[in-house]
């Protein structure tokens, strides 16, 4: 078992596949920040680019890119007032920005502590 552990790690690990979640991730910023463009679009987007590359990085770019874009479409809910997506709504208003970003972070994170503890 502690092998196969060893032997995932040393694959995601791989400065190639960390090259490719870094782009995805800037990726991922800017889609999930422009309002109107949602994390599935983005995904949707870097498929066709992901069937040349090798397994592993393509579905870490995947899996980075929507995380990062389902996060980064709070920002303009919070900063500009204009929610990208539905879901964003609740993020808007006119004071506080600072302090509904960190609120919409710590969702996020806590759903998906709370999703995987389910699983």
């Amino acid at each position: 078992m502690w092998t196969a552990i060893g032997q995932a790690f040393s694959m995601v690990f791989e400065p190639y596949t960390l090259m490719v979640m870094v782009a995805a991730a800037f990726y991922g910023l800017f889609v999930g920040a422009v309002p109107g463009l949602t994390a599935t679009m983005a995904t949707a987007l870097l498929v066709p680019v992901t069937f040349f590359m090798p397994p592993i990085p393509a579905i870490a770019a995947m899996v980075t890119a929507t995380a990062m874009a389902i996060f980064s479409g709070d920002i303009p809910g919070c900063l500009l007032i204009i929610p990208g997506t539905p879901a964003s709504a609740a993020y808007t208003g006119p004071s506080g920005e600072k302090r509904r970003l960190y609120v919409a972070h710590f969702r996020r994170r806590l759903s998906k502590l709370v999703r995987r503890g389910m699983d």
